[in-house]
């Protein structure tokens, strides 16, 4: 998803991103009277930015098993500042002269603002990470430099809570460590004993105790390790 931060039309050149295509709208025009979520909170707030996007929705809990590199029940137990992340463009091979040199000059449009959650890791149920680690989960959005940064709603994750997360490793990247495989399918809090559905998701539907969920999603796990091993031995008999 690509994040602008000022009109940007480009009718010549096709742009292929790294990462999902998102339509974007910026909304600027609010008052200091108007109320920041209050995970984004913040006296600083001078302007605020709200973007829209599509998202790849899971159908069922066993296709954001399949999905997910890691599942884990934890935490989250406070955030880092939220940093600016530019997102690589690749230009195409048969790029004249002319399109290089619009693509040097625009480069510094395409960016992310993001915010990491520090998630304290209770139980692991799928993935290599261990339980008693700490590690940092990123979403969109947050307060950079006076803006306010929305990305489709999101909210920051609530603190304290313990919460299932379906992630996607990216551990090699320093800096977005680990996401969600969106926000909505991404995570499931559970409040008081239960489980608590997230609006907008197909996949997280119904109640269940803590217990409850572990044991469906580690049952859910070895179906999905089963059918990969029968994947496999039918293309090697």
């Amino acid at each position: 998803m690509i994040i602008k931060n000022k009109f940007l039309k480009i009718s010549t050149i096709t742009v292929l991103l790294l990462a999902v295509i998102s339509v974007i709208v910026y909304a600027s025009s609010f008052s200091k009277d108007s109320k920041p979520n209050d995970a984004y909170s913040s006296d600083e707030i001078k302007d605020t930015r709200i973007s829209f996007a599509t998202w790849w929705h899971y159908p069922d809990i066993q296709s954001l098993v399949d999905r997910a590199d890691i599942i884990i029940v934890g935490e989250s137990i406070g955030t880092d500042d939220p940093i600016k992340v530019f997102d690589k463009l690749i230009i195409p091979d048969d790029a004249n002269e002319d399109m290089l040199k619009h693509f040097e000059e625009v480069k510094d449009e395409f960016y992310r603002i993001v915010t990491n959650s520090n998630v304290k890791v209770h139980k692991v149920i799928k993935g290599n990470i261990d339980e008693g680690s700490l590690i940092k989960i990123n979403q969109n959005g947050g307060i950079y430099e006076g803006t306010q940064y929305i990305v489709d709603g999101i909210e920051l994750f609530e603190k304290n809570l313990n919460t299932v997360f379906f992630l996607q490793d990216n551990s090699h990247n320093e800096v977005i460590p680990y996401c969600t495989l969106n926000p909505y399918d991404g995570h499931l809090y559970i409040k008081n004993g239960k489980t608590q559905p997230n609006l907008g998701s197909s996949a997280l539907k119904g109640s269940f105790t803590e217990c409850e969920i572990i044991e469906l999603l580690t049952q859910k796990v070895k179906q999905s390790n089963e059918n990969n091993t029968g994947t496999l031995s039918q293309k090697n008999p």
